[in-house]
């Protein structure tokens, strides 16, 4: 079986551009038989004024609160559109941030019966003025994050005590044991 387990969209601000339905015949093209959408919903307005960036750059990282309804629409339009030739699964890249866990849970119970997949993610950490990108730019990194933490072991071990952080907080009942012992050995 032929999985393509995380695809963004055109919904996606930092994306090509280009129309979800080309990926979704690139991939029946290349044979696969599952292709997931995993698009990043809104940012909280709170969590961005946290953001030491410009506001190029914040509206960048995830689509805009009121194209949330329109997204899970046009990709449900496409899953029925393309079922005979490939499964479609709409699903939501879901951002940990540590300091907003509501924010989170009101998006997984408000859009619940909408997803078929939810992926979390891990992009912020607590940095230089506010929360930093993990992947914006390698100066960023140094200057938000290395600095700030002192260098970059300590920085990964910030990082995996976040995601483990993240994992229990939303994954409490299906926490596999191999993964936990695997992020508990890198922090220590």
């Amino acid at each position: 079986m032929k999985i393509d387990g995380h695809t963004h969209t055109h919904y996606c601000p930092h994306s090509s551009g280009k129309e979800t339905a080309k990926y979704i015949e690139r991939a029946i093209e290349l044979g696969f038989d599952i292709y997931v959408l995993t698009e990043h919903p809104p940012l909280p307005a709170s969590f961005c004024r946290k953001l030491p960036y410009p506001e190029e750059v914040v509206t960048a990282l995830a689509m805009k609160e009121t194209e949330l309804d329109s997204y899970i629409k046009e990709m449900h339009q496409l899953k029925q559109k393309y079922k005979d030739q490939i499964q479609i699964r709409v699903g939501l890249e879901l951002d940990y941030l540590p300091d907003q866990p509501d924010w989170t849970k009101y998006l997984l119970k408000e859009y619940a019966n909408y997803l078929d997949e939810t992926i979390l993610s891990l992009h912020f950490l607590k940095g230089t003025n506010g929360w930093r990108c993990v992947d914006l730019t390698p100066e960023d990194f140094e200057e938000g994050l290395i600095k700030y933490y002192g260098d970059f072991h300590t920085v990964q071990k910030v990082y995996y005590q976040t995601l483990k952080e993240a994992v229990c907080l939303f994954h409490p009942t299906s926490r596999p044991s191999h993964f936990m012992s695997k992020i508990s050995a890198l922090l220590h």
